[in-house]
């Protein structure tokens, strides 16, 4: 054997290593473009009746905040521990009617609501 052999067989491996180093490092290859046609985001229908119902819901989902009782809707009032629909809608229709809650009592004046659910709902909800 002579001396050229020696450093020729580390060279052709090498090579094959380096390809696939420079393939890995430019995070192999150019990317094909991907577009999408014709989607839409989809339509969704929040159920809040403004956006600060809807920031006061996600904050009481994770209970950094309660829930205003005056502005509050039905779903966000049925959030609440002990609030079914029928009772989330009495809640609702004795705010239009007598105007706003000024304090937990004020609850009582909603049908099904005695001091044990006030108490119950009083740790969950805000009257401001």
């Amino acid at each position: 054997m002579n001396d050229q052999t020696d450093y020729r067989i580390p060279i052709l491996l090498a090579i094959p290593i380096l390809y696939i180093l420079y393939w890995t490092i430019t995070d192999y290859g150019p990317r094909p473009e991907v577009t999408l046609q014709n989607q839409s985001p989809p339509d969704i229908e929040v159920g809040f009746q403004d956006q600060s119902a809807a920031d006061d819901a996600l904050r009481s989902v994770f209970r950094l905040e309660k829930i205003p009782v005056n502005s509050a809707d039905s779903d966000l009032l049925q959030s609440i521990p002990g609030i079914g629909p029928q009772l989330a809608e009495r809640i609702i229709a004795e705010r239009k009617t007598s105007g706003p809650f000024a304090s937990p009592d004020a609850l009582r004046r909603v049908d099904g609501i005695g001091r044990k659910r006030v108490a119950q709902f009083q740790e969950h909800l805000r009257f401001d």
